[in-house]
């Protein structure tokens, strides 16, 4: 049986419904009563209550000390790489399989960004290899040099890809041995952990998102997290439009972004993280009945939480090790399953072969390139399993 004929009798088999979306967000009534308040209030830009009472919420998950809003992740990532001054000296590590902002963010900085290939059986950073790759280059003034580019490989982003996490004491061990910030994209990551703490927390920091796609969401938005009290203030500042705190005057000390949340998203974080717990509940629900059938599927893996971690299961993610598989048969697998309402996301395309980004500095991609192709988001929604049958 073709594979997307047994993913159809999955469906068939398991719910009533004949759409499935990709992940489409948990909204009820709670959501707009929250955001009608909000509305009422008249205080719906980036100044209001609500605000300060979603990043106390958040808070209180993630256990950080300090928690800033942000209008995206994006932007979250763009003021943690400025704050721990990122810029045209310096080369940041990335994955390459990633959403591409990481990538801009890099490029907003006006630093380069330097691929680096990822575990073939998790989607995350292969630290082992990495490691192998960073000693090849030599220190020059206590940091690690690119002789090529002229520059310093000054930090890594650390991906927890899909929610499912990376490797963090490998992380930390490889940033101690380069002299490495480590900062982490656990954009997709709200309610995993990793040894009982929350990711985020591992690193100088930490970003998040709340698009309409993530777990919960705030329609657009990201924050920052972080135990530095330095860093925070730094970067709080550059958020608010460097403004200076002088009563009755609006004066401005250095460039800065106007990339606060607005009021109306943090309301409805607000109802959203109420909510949090059942969905993640739901979600675990929906990747056990994944996981019962794909076990017995040949030559198709289903993406497990590693030891010592906790997915939030963002994305139920197979990874499928066909012989001939390419762009043409990638095209028809996922047409095949959209046709019937089943909405498969293909991986991104890798960020070292997008045209604007192919001059950069890369490792060898020997995973990255394998999984292309082989790499599929099912249906992931905590709202599916209310058409359980």
């Amino acid at each position: 049986m073709k594979l997307e004929k047994k993913i159809i009798f999955f469906f068939k088999k398991n719910f009533k419904a004949k759409n499935f979306l990709n992940h489409k967000p948990l909204i009820d009534i709670s959501d707009l009563k929250q955001l009608k308040k909000c509305i009422n209030s008249t205080f719906v830009s980036t100044v209001g209550i609500e605000i300060e009472k979603f990043c106390l919420e958040l808070k209180k998950i993630i256990k950080s000390k300090y928690i800033i809003p942000f209008n995206s992740g994006t932007s979250a990532l763009h003021l943690a790489l400025l704050g721990n001054e990122i810029n045209n000296n310096h080369e940041v590590l990335l994955p390459s399989i990633n959403f591409v902002a990481a990538a801009n963010a890099v490029l907003y900085s006006n630093a380069t960004p330097h691929f680096i290939d990822v575990c073939k059986n998790n989607l995350t950073i292969d630290f082992d290899n990495l490691e192998k790759y960073l000693n090849k280059f030599k220190f020059k003034k206590k940091n690690l040099y690119n002789p090529k580019t002229k520059k310093f490989i000054k930090a890594i982003i650390v991906l927890h890809t899909f929610g499912y996490v990376a490797d963090l004491t490998k992380a930390r061990k490889i940033c101690k041995k380069f002299n490495l910030i480590l900062i982490e994209d656990a954009a997709e990551a709200l309610g995993s952990y990793f040894n009982k703490i929350h990711v985020g927390n591992f690193g100088k920091c930490g970003i998040l998102s709340f698009n309409g796609n993530k777990v919960i969401t705030t329609g657009a938005g990201g924050a920052l997290i972080t135990n530095n009290k330095k860093l925070y203030s730094k970067i709080l500042n550059l958020s608010k439009v460097s403004k200076t705190s002088q009563k009755y005057i609006f004066d401005y000390d250095r460039v800065g972004y106007n990339y606060r949340m607005p009021n109306l998203n943090a309301s409805l974080g607000i109802s959203q993280l109420k909510k949090l717990k059942k969905i993640l509940q739901l979600k675990k629900r929906l990747h056990d009945k994944y996981a019962n059938f794909f076990h017995t599927q040949y030559r198709i893996k289903l993406l497990q939480e590693r030891i010592n971690t906790k997915s939030n299961h963002w994305l139920n993610t197979i990874i499928i090790d066909f012989k001939k598989i390419n762009k043409r048969s990638q095209f028809n697998f996922l047409d095949n399953l959209n046709k019937k309402g089943i909405q498969i996301r293909p991986l991104w395309k890798p960020m070292h072969r997008l045209n604007y980004l192919k001059k950069y500095p890369r490792m060898k991609m020997i995973n990255t390139e394998y999984l292309e192709y082989r790499v599929y988001n099912l249906p992931s929604g905590p709202e599916i399993l209310n058409y359980e049958k």
